[in-house]
Formats: C-alpha cells, sequence, structure tokens
C-alpha cells in the first residue's frame, strides 16, 4: 500500500501526479487529507478528489482554526495503527508536525516529499546542508506540552532523514534522490481547448499575512496592472484566504471583475473548456506550475513587488522567488 498525505490543494495536484508517474494502481493508494484550520481549503480540496482514484481517502481531524490540531493528533494514532506496514509514502509539507509523526511511526520503504509551492526550495537548502527544518518557540512548547499529556506514545523524535523529493524545481543534488516532476499527467488531460481573449490575475493574501505593509499598496499595485494590460479584459482569481472587503474594494474601487473558482487553479483550468491567453501574478507558485503544465499554450507573467513594499524578513525569499521565475517567464518591473 501507498500513502498520500496531503492539506492543500496543490498538495493534492501533486500527489494526484505522483500517483500516475509511479504508476500507482487505485488499490494500492490511499489518500489521507488533514483537515484544514481554513474550510474554504477543504471545499476546494473536496471538489478536487475523485474516490474513484483511490483505494481510501480519509480526512484525518475535523472542525475549523486551531482546534484541528487536537482532533488531528487523535484521529492519527487509529490512522498509524491501520497502516503499520507501507511502500511508498508521499506528504506535501515537511513543516507539519502530524506528517512527520506518521512517517516516523509507520513502517515504509521510502518516502517522498511533494511540492507545496515556492517553500520547496527552501525545505531543499536546508535539507541538503543538514539543517533539518525545527520547531521552535512558544508554538513549539504549547504543542509539545498538549503532546505528552494527548498523546503520550507520540514518537519523540519526529525527524525524516532519509527523504526523497518529488518536484518541479530544477534541484540538483549528490546526496538526495530527486524526481522531477514535469505534469505529464495534467498536460496530457490539457489539450485542445480553446483560447479566450482575457487575462487571469491570482491575488494573494499578502495583506492579510502582513507579507505587505498595507493593503492599499496591494491595491495600488493591482490599479498598476489593469493599467499595464490597457484594453485587455482583467479577471482576478482570488486566493482562499483573502479577506471579503478587499475583495470588495479589488470589484468595487478597480472595476475588475472578481470570480471566486472552486478548485486550485491548475485544475480549474485542466479541467476547463478554455484557456485564457494570459495568466499572471505577484509571486504564486501557481505561476509555475502551470508553466509546467500548460507550457506555451498561456502566456505567463510574474510582477514584480518593489521589496521596500514587503516585510523585510520576507524579502530575500522573493526576490530568489523572482530569480528563479526569470529564467522562463516574463518578470514585468515597469508597470
Amino acid at each position: 500500500m501507498n500513502i498520500f498525505m496531503i492539506e492543500s490543494p496543490l498538495q493534492l495536484i501533486n500527489a494526484i501526479e505522483a500517483k500516475h508517474h509511479f504508476s500507482i494502481k487505485k488499490e494500492e493508494a490511499v489518500l489521507l487529507i488533514l483537515q484544514a484550520e481554513n474550510e474554504n481549503t477543504m471545499k476546494q480540496i473536496a471538489n478536487m478528489v475523485s474516490k474513484e482514484e483511490w483505494a481510501d481517502v480519509q480526512v484525518i481531524g475535523s472542525g475549523t482554526g486551531k482546534v484541528t490540531w487536537v482532533t488531528r493528533l487523535f484521529s492519527l494514532r487509529n490512522v498509524v495503527k491501520r497502516y503499520q506496514q507501507v511502500d511508498y509514502i508521499f506528504i506535501g509539507d515537511y513543516r507539519s508536525d502530524i506528517m512527520r509523526d506518521f512517517v516516523v511511526s509507520v513502517n515504509h520503504k521510502k518516502v517522498y516529499l511533494l511540492d507545496d509551492g515556492n517553500v520547496t526550495i527552501r525545505m531543499f537548502e536546508m535539507i541538503s546542508n543538514g539543517r533539518l527544518p525545527q520547531d521552535s518557540g512558544a508554538k513549539f512548547i504549547i504543542k509539545s506540552a498538549f503532546k505528552k499529556v494527548l498523546t503520550p506514545k507520540a514518537p519523540k523524535n519526529n525527524e525524516i532523514t532519509n527523504i526523497a523529493f518529488f518536484t518541479t524545481f530544477d534541484l540538483k543534488s549528490d546526496h538526495i534522490e530527486i524526481v522531477k516532476n514535469n505534469y505529464e499527467y495534467f498536460s496530457s488531460i490539457s489539450k485542445n481547448q480553446e483560447k479566450k481573449p482575457v487575462f487571469f490575475f491570482l491575488g494573494a493574501p499578502l495583506s492579510e499575512k502582513n507579507v505587505m505593509a498595507s493593503e492599499e499598496r496591494y491595491i495600488d499595485y493591482l490599479r498598476q496592472v489593469k493599467s499595464y494590460l490597457q484594453d485587455t479584459e482583467m479577471v482576478y482569481i482570488p486566493h482562499r484566504s483573502e479577506s471579503p472587503e478587499k475583495l470588495d474594494k479589488i470589484k468595487n474601487e478597480l472595476n475588475i471583475k472578481v470570480t471566486t473558482i472552486q478548485t486550485c487553479i491548475e485544475f480549474e483550468l485542466s479541467k476547463n473548456p478554455y484557456l485564457p491567453e494570459g495568466l499572471g501574478s505577484f509571486y504564486s507558485s501557481a505561476l509555475g506550475t502551470c508553466h509546467q503544465i500548460f507550457k506555451d499554450l498561456i502566456e505567463i507573467k510574474a510582477f514584480y513587488l518593489q521589496p521596500q513594499d514587503l516585510a523585510e524578513k520576507n524579502q530575500p525569499e522573493i526576490e530568489k522567488i523572482y530569480r528563479y521565475y526569470g529564467e522562463f517567464m516574463d518578470v514585468i518591473k515597469d508597470y
């Protein structure tokens, strides 16, 4: 049996792709979904899951908000008992202590880390240098205390040292196995679609997560993007974590059409009868995955954010993303 453990729509996309890449049959594939804090995340995942593709689909945990971490802990115990011996394990996020707990509690042949956006690059650099991502701080102390009380048999050390990568990024290593994800499956089902003269812009919760100092500055950047596109129709595709108030401003103040999708953009476009002529964002990881899936069928652009408008702690990583994107797509600085 092979286990795929995910907690976001993009991780699910990569789990499906991995299942096809490694030719894993339905009866040998189990999908475990960690209950998300954000209910919109669970709705999108539910809309993307086809039970016909999996031997079993199980949600680990329940509820919304911070309580989900506690319910995950309790649910995980039963899952570990059920799958004591497996072949491959695919996890969507090394940073998830629940995923690491599962991996070290189950006998397995190999564990692969799926992409979860641009964070893959940071995880690879840390693991390559022998610096395994560590939990720390007050949050970690509180979680550890809860674990000791609620799940005393939980592993005390959940570091994964033998991890391999199934990734779309061009990573190089002499000692880590890297399997390239070229999105062959999703590319194969994304053909013969008509083009529509519209530009999809992928939103991001930058002001909501304090990556950008103010919502007003985010709106200003969008105003500049609209001006850059001139007469091309611009459709704003919001991220599931963006605030309704900000979306109202985008719609009413900028006169930009806001269209909410029920899955993630990669899945949505692959199933859509038409493709937009253009796709853009500030630095969404979806730009990279859509480039891999749709190749030259869609013109993809990343719109550069000035470092001084970003939180200082985020500036180096975002600059690194722009350098990476600049290798295969237009990074628009003057707009």
